[in-house]
């Protein structure tokens, strides 16, 4: 009985585990993704700047 419960505790933190894990993967791609997108956006404000 106490191996269940210890098997059922155990899955439970693994449980929390993934969801931090996948979370912050998803922050990481986010912020990535924001970073890539605001670097374009000051390379064309440079272009538009320069050429006039």
């Amino acid at each position: 009985m106490n191996k269940v419960k210890e098997h059922i505790r155990n899955l439970k933190v693994e449980a929390k585990l993934k969801t931090y894990r996948i979370t912050i993967l998803c922050m990481t791609v986010f912020l990535v993704l924001v970073a890539l997108i605001s670097t374009l956006v000051i390379r064309t404000n440079v272009r538009e700047i320069t050429v006039v």
